[in-house]
């Protein structure tokens, strides 16, 4: 509390006068710094509390496997890091940090549940990567975005029936020759989803095929078009796999940050 007293009395005794705008931006920084550092003694108490309560853990039957694990969460008030220890739990046999379960944190979580919550909203006017912007000065990616989009419309919308359940995906990843309007040709990325193949005859027909050409778009755009669909399209939890075939070029490749337990 000094410290934030103090830096607060620096502002104001500076000999240059203020406006509004810059009291609210220094201030605003110097609130939100003291209050990560607040959090991140918290946690770390709460932690050493735990590790030091050696006859409970022991009924439990809860060791130390390893201590002063890093982690970071994307919070309101800026990015908040904090050490903890990992444990083993022989009852249950499984490893896990019993501080991210005493304050409700899940496992590879990236952002707090109010970050998320402001994302979507945000989302719902705004580009993925303006809304990363908007909300988290760009400390996030578009791709976690997208995903807590379509996780958090998960969580407020029943699942409807006309979701599709597979286990397995497949995207071909090709180029494709575009008549422009001046009689020229343009190859662009094309990519065709599908659940599989069909033996018709002497050929091999795509299962429920959808395609997506990036003609007027940027590569990032034609994936993100492709990620959507397939989350509105499919149940993702029950996908087990998506396959993306292609040559292997940066373009193809782009899919694997966009597509989840998509693999090349």
């Amino acid at each position: 509390m000094r410290r934030i007293h103090q830096s607060s009395f620096r502002i104001f005794s500076e000999e240059e006068t203020r406006i509004m705008e810059e009291i609210e931006t220094d201030l605003k920084e110097i609130t939100d710094k003291f209050i990560l550092d607040m959090m991140r003694t918290y946690f770390e108490l709460i932690d050493r509390r735990i590790v030091e309560d050696k006859v409970e853990r022991k009924q439990k039957g809860i060791v130390i496997e390893r201590k002063n694990d890093k982690r970071e969460i994307y919070t309101v008030f800026g990015l908040l890091q904090f050490n903890r220890t990992y444990f083993y739990d022989k009852k249950n046999q499984e490893y896990c940090y019993l501080l991210d379960k005493v304050v409700g944190l899940e496992k590879y979580e990236r952002v707090s549940g109010t970050v998320a919550v402001n994302l979507v909203e945000h989302a719902g006017q705004y580009s993925y990567a303006k809304s990363a912007s908007n909300v988290t000065g760009g400390a996030i990616s578009r791709q976690t975005v997208m995903k807590k989009v379509h996780a958090l419309k998960g969580l407020k919308k029943e699942r409807t029936s006309t979701k599709r359940e597979l286990k397995v995906l497949h995207i071909d990843a090709d180029e494709d020759h575009v008549a422009l309007q001046d009689g020229k040709k343009a190859i662009v990325p094309l990519i065709s989803i599908y659940e599989g193949l069909e033996r018709t005859g002497k050929r091999n027909k795509c299962l429920n095929v959808h395609h997506i050409s990036s003609y007027g778009k940027e590569i990032e755009e034609l994936w993100l078009e492709a990620a959507d669909w397939i989350y509105d399209t499919y149940e993702i939890d029950a996908l087990e796999r998506i396959y993306i075939h292609g040559d292997g070029a940066l373009w193809i490749k782009e899919g694997l940050k966009w597509l989840p337990k998509a693999k090349l």
